[in-house]
């Protein structure tokens, strides 16, 4: 655990490194706080997005699809348009699942045209491609089984083993082939975990076990019998190195996720990225739980600017079940609401945690205002269904749900523009604009008002990274107006900064980084 502290101490200082730029020079401290969610720059007041599930992807009408969605005002869409072993377009190296293949690139401008930005939603573990002979599935131990049981998830085609450089280069040539070829605006990661007791690695006789290697490698340790030492007890193993085998397996899905950016980013600077992970709240379930379980640790993503947003999942109708998710993830992973990234949640117009239902207007209206009454920056209905859909998807029309919501109002605004002008020695300057009247805050301080430590939890007996806001000196001014200005005394930089700006609609945010 020391060495991972190490790790990410180097990291962040590494990132500050090569942001200081020059004197008095704008960057962005691992992230920009709110994403642009309308095109043109800048960033919005509330995300309200939909995801386009594959089953509507046989034979859409694009342009109905934007048409209709632009009425009521949506501004963003995740199109489910590649896994790990299939994608909706034509791919160098997986097989189409749809056919006939979609016009990626001509939806995208369709949406574009609409103001509407389009993120590829993409499965990274869930399953794994086998079609080129090269077995990448990762090995389990079932529950309730012993160290004889230990086989294939779900036979040849189960979870992803990202242990396995097989692995690790179909999804870099997945990534790579995506980004070049269509100009999305982003990516949002799903499925980016394992499932149940994983990553074991092939235990047949002869079988090279990459997993075993690179837990070897990565822990320096040399007296390793795998797999029992990483096999509770009860299970049949000695446990010897259980949690930290948990550490180690947490940790290869945080590379995968760092990877995953950085191969993006090389080819489109521009390029942001969001992520569905399981939801905090719900039966006291924490960030630490789910690290433990499948090795999701998001609230590392967003310490280190991997994603720009989060979309937890909530499969539920209880109104609790959303404000408490989103108050969990204000609490750990944010740093407070409209805190270091927004926090968008996934509801369902069709599923819940009891089983497949369609549920009401009336429910999914009021899913949304206990997001937003918790301090949520937004959602995204999952999914569409109605005019435009491909054929047979099964979808419930989408349509009556955005009307009821009262959409496109309040219309969303845009905050942009954002400079930082040097009055004297002492005194800063502070400009935005807003595309309609709103308020205006500035916090600043002259260390981070967002750190991250990490923290343990007594119940799973496990440790996590919490996100914690650090207050600075905070300039509020209720007035509502379109342009904003405010002037900062007493400090130089380094200067770390929240703008924020609100009305009816909600918030945007940008926090920013001087030196």
């Amino acid at each position: 655990m020391k060495a991972l502290i190490v790790v990410a101490i180097i990291i962040l200082f590494s990132l500050l490194a090569c942001q200081a730029l020059s004197s008095y020079q704008a960057v962005n401290i691992l992230n920009s706080g709110n994403i642009s969610y309308m095109l043109g720059g800048g960033v919005s007041s509330q995300m309200r997005g939909v995801f386009i599930a594959q089953q509507s992807l046989s034979s859409p009408d694009f342009t109905t699809i934007a048409n209709n969605l632009a009425t009521y005002g949506i501004n963003l869409v995740s199109i489910e348009i590649l896994k790990n072993y299939e994608a909706c377009y034509q791919s160098v190296y997986v097989p189409l699942t749809v056919f006939p293949a979609i016009n990626f690139a001509q939806c995208i401008a369709t949406f574009h045209a609409k103001g509407i930005q389009v993120y590829a939603h993409f499965d990274t573990m869930y399953k794994s491609y086998s079609g080129d002979g090269i077995s990448r599935v990762a090995w389990y131990l079932p529950s309730g089984g012993n160290l004889s049981s230990i086989q294939p998830y779900f036979g040849n085609n189960g979870w992803l083993d990202i242990a396995n450089p097989y692995a690790v280069s179909l999804i870099h040539n997945l990534i790579t082939e995506l980004v070049t070829n269509y100009n999305i605006d982003g990516i949002t990661f799903d499925y980016t975990r394992w499932d149940d007791y994983m990553p074991l690695g092939n235990c047949s006789s002869g079988a090279v076990n990459y997993d075993k290697l690179q837990f070897i490698a990565d822990t320096g340790l040399s007296n390793v019998t795998w797999p029992n030492d990483v096999v509770p007890v009860a299970n049949g193993g000695t446990g010897l190195y259980l949690n930290l085998f948990r550490e180690w397996r947490t940790n290869l899905v945080n590379t995968l996720v760092r990877n995953m950016t950085q191969w993006a980013l090389a080819i489109n600077p521009n390029l942001e990225f969001g992520a569905s992970p399981h939801g905090y709240g719900r039966g006291g379930l924490g960030p630490a739980y789910w690290c433990y379980r499948d090795g999701q640790d998001v609230n590392y993503w967003i310490s280190q600017g991997y994603i720009q947003w989060v979309a937890p999942m909530i499969y539920s109708n209880v109104t609790s079940d959303y404000s408490g998710c989103v108050q969990a993830f204000e609490g750990n992973a944010t740093g407070g609401p409209h805190g270091l990234i927004p926090i968008c949640p996934f509801i369902s117009n069709q599923f819940t945690s009891e089983g497949a239902v369609n549920l009401t207007t009336a429910d999914i209206t009021r899913q949304v205002n206990a997001i937003l009454s918790a301090g949520g920056d937004g959602w995204i209905i999952w999914e569409y269904g109605g005019p435009g859909d491909g054929k047979n998807s099964g979808s419930p029309d989408i349509t009556p749900y955005l009307a009821a919501l009262g959409l496109p109002n309040p219309a969303t605004f845009i905050l942009g523009n954002v400079t930082l002008q040097t009055l004297n020695s002492t005194a800063e300057q502070v400009s935005w604009t807003t595309t309609s009247a709103a308020n205006s805050s500035v916090e600043y301080s002259p260390s981070p008002l967002y750190t991250w430590a990490l923290a343990h939890d007594t119940q799973s007996n496990f440790n996590y990274w919490k996100i914690t806001h650090v207050s600075g000196t905070l300039t509020a001014n209720s007035a509502l107006t379109t342009t904003h200005t405010v002037i900062i005394t007493g400090l130089t930089v380094p200067l770390y900064i929240h703008i924020m700006s609100g009305d009816p609609s909600g918030t945007a945010t940008v926090y920013k980084f001087y030196r």
